[in-house]
């Protein structure tokens, strides 16, 4: 049932990272990326919404810390592999080169701040839709 849950968490993100991509090119806007946070906090209400319609109970703790995790590590996987299918689409082997040059100008310790930082926050989100979220959403379904 987790690695069901997981999965539903990202064909989840991933669906939402395709509208995203679509509505930028296709409408020509711009969406600022701190919106990533609130879309894997959607994807794991889905992946929450999954595990407790089937489950009809709400995840324990060890189960939400599975959840969890596995859900970051999904959701890392699919933002890496979007992030090389733009950057292959858009500009072509430059966009990837270019992406790299940027990346190696910011220090190694900054950057793995950062990720540690927006890993934890996500992390802590996840546990809090696994748990309370789950809690609530078995309360409406009864």
């Amino acid at each position: 049932m987790i690695t069901r849950t997981i999965l539903t968490v990202a064909a989840l993100y991933t669906a939402i990272q395709f509208c995203h991509l679509a509505a930028q090119s296709l409408l020509g806007i711009t969406i600022p990326s701190a919106v990533q946070f609130g879309y894997a906090m959607a994807s794991a209400a889905g992946g929450a919404f999954s595990f407790v319609d089937i489950q009809r109970r709400v995840p324990g703790w060890r189960e939400a810390m599975i959840l969890s995790v596995g859900s970051l590590v999904a959701i890392i996987l699919v933002s890496i592999v979007m992030l090389l299918v733009v950057l292959q689409f858009t500009d072509g082997s430059d966009g990837f080169r270019n992406f790299i040059y940027a990346v190696s100008s910011v220090p190694a310790w900054l950057m793995m701040e950062v990720l540690m930082g927006v890993s934890v926050l996500q992390f802590a989100g996840f546990m809090l839709v696994f748990r309370k979220g789950a809690r609530a959403i078995l309360a409406r379904s009864r």
